[in-house]
C-alpha cells in the first residue's frame, strides 16, 4: 500500500510537471506565431506568387522550440498517443530496468493489451522526445546566458560612460583650481611688488629726512632785554625827531631773507 501511494504521488507530480511543460510550450508557440505575423510586411498592392524560401523554412524548422512542438503535434503529445496511466507505467519500468530487453519484457507483462512492437515504437518515440526536449532546454539556457551577457555588456558600457563623465568633471574641476591658483599667484606677485615699492619710498624719505637734520642750522644769539618791549622802536623815535636831526636808520634785515631749515623734497611735492 505504501509503495502504491508513493507511486501515485510521483505519478501526480510527473503529470503536473508535464502539464506545466505543455502550457509553457503552447505559450512559446503562440508567441512565435504572433511574431511571425507581425514580421509580415503590410502592402496594399497585390504581390506575385513567389516560391517559398526553403532556406528560411529549414532554419525555422531547426529552431528547437519549433522542432519540439512539431514533434508533439504529429506524435501524440507528451505521452506519445498513449494513455497517461500507461505512459507513467512505461516511465516507471524504464527507470527501474537499465537493460532494454528486461525493461520491455516487464512492461509487456504489465501492459498485456499492447504488443511488443508497440512497446518498441513507444521506446523509440521517447528517445526522440527526450532528445528534442533536452535541445530545447539547452536553447533556453543559452538564451538566458546570452541575455545575462548582454546585460553585463550594457552595464559595463554604462559604467565606462559614467567613469568617462566623472573623469571629465574631475579634469574640469582641476582646470578651474589651477586657474584660480594662477590668479592668486599673480595677485600675490603684484602685492609683493607694491609693498616693495612702498618700502623703498619710505626708506628714501627717511634717508632724506636724516640728511636734512644733519645740515648746519643758523642761530642768532641776541641778548635778552625785557624792558625793550616798552621802549619805542627806532622808526618811531626817528619819526619824532626834527627833520634836521633825523638820520638814516641802519639797514633793517628783511624777514624773507632770514635763513630757515631746508624743506624736504617730498614735502615740496605735497605742497
Amino acid at each position: 500500500m505504501k509503495t502504491s501511494n508513493k507511486s501515485k504521488k510521483k505519478n501526480f507530480r510527473l503529470l503536473k510537471v508535464l502539464d506545466d511543460e505543455t502550457v509553457l510550450y503552447n505559450d512559446i508557440k503562440a508567441v512565435e506565431k504572433k511574431l511571425q505575423e507581425w514580421e509580415k510586411p503590410v502592402n496594399i498592392q497585390l504581390l506575385k506568387q513567389s516560391r517559398p524560401n526553403t532556406y528560411k523554412i529549414q532554419n525555422r524548422n531547426k529552431n528547437p522550440s519549433n522542432e519540439f512542438q512539431n514533434f508533439l503535434l504529429h506524435n501524440g503529445g507528451h505521452t506519445g498517443g498513449w494513455l497517461e496511466h500507461d505512459h507513467l507505467l512505461f516511465l516507471r519500468e524504464r527507470k527501474k530496468y537499465k537493460d532494454k530487453e528486461k525493461f520491455l519484457d516487464s512492461l509487456q507483462h504489465i501492459l498485456p493489451d499492447l504488443s511488443y512492437d508497440d512497446l518498441v515504437r513507444h521506446e523509440n518515440w521517447y528517445v526522440k522526445y527526450e532528445t528534442l526536449k533536452n535541445s530545447l532546454k539547452d536553447a533556453i539556457q543559452k538564451w538566458k546566458e546570452e541575455k545575462v551577457a548582454k546585460e553585463n555588456n550594457n552595464g559595463n558600457l554604462e559604467r565606462k560612460n559614467n567613469e568617462e563623465n566623472d573623469k571629465k568633471k574631475s579634469n574640469k574641476v582641476l582646470a578651474n583650481q589651477l586657474k584660480i591658483a594662477e590668479r592668486i599667484k599673480e595677485w600675490k606677485f603684484l602685492e609683493r611688488k607694491k609693498n616693495n615699492q612702498l618700502r623703498a619710498e619710505l626708506k628714501s624719505k627717511s634717508k632724506m629726512e636724516k640728511l636734512n637734520l644733519n645740515k648746519p642750522s643758523f642761530d642768532f644769539l641776541l641778548p635778552r632785554d625785557p624792558d625793550r618791549v616798552f621802549k619805542p622802536t627806532a622808526i618811531w623815535t626817528l619819526h619824532c625827531l626834527p627833520e634836521e636831526k633825523k638820520e638814516k636808520p641802519n639797514q633793517l634785515i628783511d624777514l624773507n631773507k632770514i635763513p630757515h631749515l631746508m624743506i624736504p623734497e617730498w614735502r615740496r611735492e605735497l605742497k
